[in-house]
């Protein structure tokens, strides 16, 4: 039995062995009256740009804006791949970016960062430090490492965050994660 269009698997099992047909780096292309269909080679990846030797510890897109932190530096990357370097931020690790319309909240190495994209300035936040960092309904929230507190900033403007504006975990009290 012929079926015209057949061209072939692309499976992956667990085996090894039994899911050995996988369609990587092919495409679909229309062919000759004997093969009306047919799979041919694409190119790979290629190299976009490059970040120093660190390896990138978080990587945000805020407005048509690419930002990501590579070892201790916050880098700006433009879509012809030219890496602009925005300031330095601290620690080692995972990291986490949170944006609003104007500000790029960023948590590194239990520090915070203001980055400003209007004026391209990159501040620390004094309070709090935190693990990570997001934005909700007009305020950025951060979690305090090895605590139970969840901070949030004023309302649009993660820069200012008021030392009682905290929360924390009383129903089950352990360390948030």
């Amino acid at each position: 039995m012929k079926f015209d269009q057949f061209v072939g698997t692309s499976d992956i099992l667990r085996s090894v062995v039994g899911g050995v047909a996988r369609t990587v780096n092919l495409y679909l292309e229309p062919g000759s009256s004997k093969s009306p269909l047919g799979f041919y080679l694409c190119p790979g990846l290629s190299l976009f740009t490059t970040l120093g030797d660190s390896p990138v510890r978080v990587l945000h897109e805020v407005n048509g804006r690419v930002f990501a932190i590579a070892g201790s530096n916050l880098y700006e990357i433009a879509s012809n791949g030219t890496v602009t370097d925005r300031g330095d931020v601290l620690g080692t690790g995972n990291a986490s970016m949170a944006p609003s319309h104007t500000q790029l909240i960023i948590a590194a190495g239990n520090n915070l960062y203001c980055y400003t994209l209007g004026t391209n300035t990159l501040t620390p936040v004094e309070t709090p430090t935190a693990a990570w960092v997001t934005f909700c309904d007009g305020y950025f929230v951060a979690c305090e490492p090895d605590t139970q507190k969840v901070w949030i900033s004023a309302s649009y403007d993660g820069a200012t965050c008021d030392p009682l504006d905290f929360a924390s975990s009383e129903g089950d009290p352990d360390y948030l994660v």
